[in-house]
């Protein structure tokens, strides 16, 4: 019988941080938990036990508060299973032990993971909405790689060198502002987007630089040296390289400097000896941006890139949903004001 022990960050035994180390990734490790902590983030941990050994667990932020309650928890790339066979079972226990913390309880589940719970989540009452991750295969050569690359990216490249675009590393707070100022930019785009503030990528790089976790880099114009294009790269507790984070100056794209600077990234990777390149989600829907996104990394991944299927659930802990019923009385009270509306 699993059960199930909340702590609070401070209080988190040292074992459960070495098992997520080892069968979790990075954004259930202990360096991320202290990045949205200090980030003002209210978060908890839930550890999974069999007897006295550690089988499971979780990291959960939670949202703000109703009625003391959370109004939703979220559980990013979770829950960290030792087998995952019981990840049903430990996914289950998590969100029993949380019910005296929040009304709802969003999940987003990493790939590897998802065959396992199919079955599960189909005799519980989450609600699913499917998403796609692209991962790239880098374990060839860079020759291999660069040979796999459509004709357009190698001139680009090559182009950006021709043109004498630079790169330089993100190490300074101006680097950074210049990198986010570009990141706000090119992410959003005219659509409402949500990013993360300033004040998240400064605590990154203070938290994950100094252990070796994150660097970034800008691709500077020739001539005037402001940064035209920027990465952040994330490292992961095993293989792992994670595209977190880009920016471009749209207005000098026909530089190449986004292209250069992914396969400067790529260089890193393969002398650093990582093998998989995940490149994150493939967002759906028919904006420029959406349809931008999928075709820049679909681009560069080619043949040795796979889509894999993945999910966020929600699941309502105590069978209601409050921020639902907050909604639909708002509806109903817009569609009573228009019939009143419409009957004087």
């Amino acid at each position: 019988m699993l059960n199930a022990v909340v702590y609070e960050l401070p209080e988190v035994p040292e074992v459960y941080w070495d098992f997520a180390k080892e069968y979790g990734t990075i954004y259930q490790s202990r360096p991320y938990c202290e990045l949205l902590v200090d980030n003002n983030i209210e978060l908890i941990v839930v550890a999974v036990y069999d007897d006295d050994d550690i089988v499971g667990g979780a990291a959960i932020t939670l949202g703000k508060r109703i009625l003391g309650l959370a109004g939703k928890a979220s559980m990013y790339f979770g829950p960290i299973v030792k087998d995952k066979e019981i990840i049903g079972d430990v996914l289950n226990c998590v969100v029993r032990s949380i019910k005296n913390y929040s009304w709802t309880i969003s999940v987003s589940i990493w790939p590897d993971h998802v065959d396992n719970l199919i079955n599960d989540i189909r005799r519980q009452k989450w609600k699913k909405t499917y998403i796609e991750f692209l991962h790239w295969d880098i374990s060839p050569s860079l020759e291999a790689l660069w040979k796999e690359l459509p004709k357009g990216k190698r001139s680009s490249v090559n182009r950006a060198r021709r043109e004498k675009v630079s790169i330089i590393e993100i190490d300074t707070d101006e680097h950074l502002k210049q990198f986010y100022d570009l990141h706000n930019q090119s992410m959003t785009r005219g659509e409402d987007v949500s990013c993360h503030s300033f004040s998240f990528y400064k605590c990154l790089f203070d938290i994950f630089k100094p252990k070796g976790l994150v660097t970034g880099y800008l691709a500077l114009h020739p001539e005037t040296q402001e940064a035209i294009a920027a990465v952040v790269l994330l490292f992961g507790m095993d293989t792992t390289a994670t595209y977190m984070a880009v920016g471009h100056n749209y207005e000098h794209r026909k530089l190449g400097g986004s292209d250069l600077l992914v396969w400067h990234c790529l260089e890193l990777l393969k002398a650093r000896g990582f093998t998989l390149f995940d490149l994150v989600g493939l967002p759906q829907g028919d904006t420029n941006r959406a349809k931008g996104i999928r075709h820049f990394k679909t681009a560069w991944s080619g043949s040795n890139g796979y889509c894999l299927p993945s999910f966020i659930m929600t699941y309502n802990c105590h069978g209601i949903n409050v921020l639902g019923v907050f909604s639909s009385l708002k509806s109903l009270r817009a569609s009573v004001a228009r019939c009143v509306k419409i009957v004087k």
